[in-house]
């Protein structure tokens, strides 16, 4: 069989159709291939937009030792406004940022515990990032006043003052007692004591404080025993205490102030030994009368 012409071109016809959609093809271009370049032209065209502001970073050091400083509070307030507009907090190791900083004129603040306050004007380019070191100076911190009151509390502790009230037995007070009840005389408090009775005395005389069956007990003075029959009220006033101990029964006597007696009344001064306390006849009275017993007993 002959092909003429005509049978050529007609056989070479599907050839050419494909070729020229290949061609069509590249000269158009696939969608996704138009997209991807419109989109990376996107970021381009976003990375060539000057930003907003510069970074700043910084770190904050003590200028004496040059010790970092952490939780410093960092803030720039632009000129004239009053607002802060940007604010930081150092980290641990004393570094701070801050970002978009558009160029400007600011007032820098910063404020640390235990460091004076910090307020710098800075002016902010346009070239950045920009690091900083921010030096402060420490500052001793003021305190509400203490106000140390000396007390006889010590002197209590030697006297076995406490350790007596620990053990139950007795009957125990301290300065604060008297205070809190306005006694106006040491014997006022007796007559909260079971068993106790206070006995006022006639005119010129003092009151006298008895226990059951009309025991009249013996009284101690920071230790020491004072004459019999004394009165507590004769040689101590109410400020003069700053504790006392009663017991009520010769059963419950500690044995350092058991002298036979029936009761027993053991009295800590505020000044054991002496010290500035008001005049009074009757305590001169009664002092006379200890040292013309200690000469009546010598001879």
């Amino acid at each position: 069989m002959k092909i003429g012409r005509n049978g050529a071109w007609t056989r070479a016809l599907p050839l050419l159709g494909v070729l020229w959609l290949v061609g069509l093809f590249i000269l158009v271009g696939s969608p996704s291939l138009v997209g991807q370049e419109s989109i990376d032209g996107d970021r381009t065209r976003g990375q060539d937009r000057p930003s907003s502001g510069i970074l700043i970073t910084g770190e904050v050091v003590d200028v004496n030792s040059g010790q970092v400083v952490p939780s410093a509070e960092i803030q720039l307030i632009p000129s004239g406004s009053g607002t802060p507009s940007h604010r930081a907090v150092s980290a641990g190791n004393g570094r701070f940022r801050m970002q978009d900083v558009p160029a400007g004129d600011y007032t820098l603040t910063l404020s640390a515990l235990g460091f004076r306050d910090l307020a710098e004007e800075v002016q902010v380019g346009t070239q950045g990032p920009v690091d900083i070191r921010i030096e402060i100076v420490p500052d001793a911190l003021e305190l509400d006043p203490i106000i140390v009151t000396a007390t006889a509390r010590g002197y209590l502790h030697q006297t076995g003052f406490y350790d007596r009230r620990r053990t139950g037995i007795g009957t125990f007070f301290e300065r604060e007692e008297f205070e809190r009840r306005a006694a106006f005389r040491v014997s006022d408090v007796f007559r909260s004591i079971p068993g106790a009775r206070v006995v006022e005395g006639g005119f010129g005389s003092v009151a006298q404080v008895t226990f059951r069956g009309g025991c009249r007990p013996d009284l101690y003075v920071d230790g020491v025993r004072t004459g019999p029959g004394t009165s507590v009220d004769e040689i101590l006033a109410v400020h003069d205490v700053e504790a006392m101990e009663v017991y009520r029964g010769a059963a419950s006597i500690p044995a350092q102030y058991s002298r036979g007696g029936c009761a027993a009344i053991v009295v800590w001064t505020r000044e054991p030994g002496g010290g500035d306390r008001p005049f009074s006849w009757r305590r001169l009275g009664v002092a006379a009368g200890f040292v013309l017993g200690a000469l009546f007993l010598t001879r």
